[in-house]
C-alpha cells in the first residue's frame, strides 16, 4: 500500500509519531517494573492486585511499529529530497543540496565570519611586559568589521530566501510513502 502526502504532511506526521514514541517509552520505563502501591494498596496479596494500566509487551510492539513507520516516512522524505530538483540562483539543485546549503554550509560560513573579532588589550596577555612597553602595544585588524557584518547579513538573507523556497516545496511537493 502506498499513500501520497506533501512533504509538510510527512514532516507533521513524523513529529506526531515522535511524540507518541516518547510517550510510549515513558510508559514502558514506568510499567516494566513497578511497586505494588502503584496499582493497589500495601498489604494486598500480589495475586489480588489489579492489572497495571499498560502491558509492556504490547507497548514494546507498538513502539517497534511506530519506529518502523517513522523510518518509512523519513526514507520517503530523503528519497523526495534526492529525486526532486529546484532552481536556486539560476542553478538546478536537488532539494537535498539546498537543505545541506541551508543547514550546514551557510551557518558554518556565518560562524567563520564571527571568528573575526577585534582583540582587546587584556592584562593577562601583556602582564609579562614592562609598563612602558605595554603602553606602546596596539591592536592591528586584518579585517573590516563593516564588510564582515555586510557579509553576515547577506548570508542571513540567503538563508531566508532558501527557507521561503523550502516552505513552498514542503507545501506543494507530493511524496509517496510505501507501506
Amino acid at each position: 500500500m502506498s499513500e501520497k502526502m506533501t512533504i509538510l504532511e510527512v514532516l507533521k506526521k513524523v513529529k506526531h509519531i515522535d511524540r507518541k514514541i516518547a510517550k510510549n517509552k515513558e510508559r514502558v520505563k514506568k510499567w516494566c517494573s513497578y511497586f505494588n502501591i502503584d496499582v493497589g494498596e500495601v498489604g494486598v496479596a500480589q495475586t489480588s492486585l489489579p492489572e497495571p494500566p499498560y502491558d509492556t509487551q504490547k507497548l514494546l510492539q507498538t513502539l517497534n511499529d511506530q519506529i518502523k513507520y517513522r523510518a518509512e516516512l523519513r526514507h520517503a522524505l530523503h528519497k523526495a529530497n534526492i529525486e526532486n530538483t529546484t532552481t536556486y540562483k539560476g542553478k538546478e539543485m536537488t532539494i537535498d543540496e539546498l537543505l545541506v546549503l541551508r543547514t550546514k554550509t551557510l551557518p558554518e560560513m556565518v560562524e567563520c565570519l564571527k571568528l573575526m573579532r577585534r582583540k582587546e588589550k587584556g592584562y593577562q596577555i601583556l602582564s609579562h611586559l614592562p609598563e612602558d612597553v605595554c603602553k606602546q602595544v596596539f591592536v592591528i585588524n586584518q579585517f573590516d568589521s563593516t564588510t564582515r557584518d555586510k557579509n553576515m547579513d547577506d548570508i542571513e538573507d540567503e538563508i531566508a530566501d532558501i527557507d521561503t523556497i523550502l516552505d513552498e516545496i514542503n507545501i506543494t511537493l507530493p511524496t509517496t510513502i510505501n507501506r
